[in-house]
């Protein structure tokens, strides 16, 4: 079991009533082999307070005892505005392409995709280590553009290792030491399993 629910609450911050993060309770065919997809959501929820995934978490945390699934937290905030806009279009571009049956999946497809975080934050995953390399740590924030000592933001435990979770720097620069570390740049981290 790993409950990040504490944790999280840290790197949330909310600036307005548009402000919210996106958490998704998700079965993967990897713990679940009977689906018949790659994986597939349960539920998820628009979080506009820490009160609000402090009133969740035992909904959440059933949802993923009783479905054998996880519960995943994107750290790049949403905004209710822009994705409102992006639904009505992405609703608009598949009612013209006569793709019907896929219009109840639309909120969630924008909310997973369209960040409105003026800060954003990308996770490296690190498998089979639950802390990442002080070296790798000393490389992102003093070697990779822009030098700035503040790069690295914190660390949280995964299923498999960790994700360190990082203000946005130079890739390139980063792929040349570390070619096989998986930099995700809009993507969700482990809430609870």
């Amino acid at each position: 079991m790993k409950d990040n629910f504490e944790q999280i609450k840290q790197y949330l911050t909310f600036d307005s009533s548009d402000d919210f993060y996106y958490v998704q309770v998700i079965q993967r065919r990897k713990e679940n082999p009977e689906l018949k997809t790659n994986s597939y959501m349960v539920k998820s929820y628009t979080i506009s307070s820490i009160d609000y995934l402090d009133m969740r978490k035992n909904e959440i945390v059933t949802l993923c005892k009783l479905h054998n699934a996880r519960a995943y937290i994107n750290l790049n905030k949403r905004s209710f505005e822009k994705c409102a806009y992006h639904s009505m279009k992405k609703l608009t571009d598949i009612i013209l392409a006569k793709s019907f049956k896929t219009t109840k999946k639309v909120f969630d497809s924008v909310a997973s995709t369209y960040s409105a975080d003026k800060e954003k934050k990308w996770l490296i995953d690190i498998d089979d280590m639950e802390f990442p390399s002080p070296l790798m740590m000393a490389y992102i924030e003093h070697e990779c553009s822009p030098n700035n000592p503040d790069k690295i933001i914190g660390v949280l435990e995964t299923v498999n290792g960790c994700h360190l979770i990082t203000k946005p720097f130079n890739v390139t620069q980063f792929k040349e030491k570390y070619p096989d570390v998986e930099i995700k740049k809009n993507s969700p981290t482990l809430l609870y399993y």
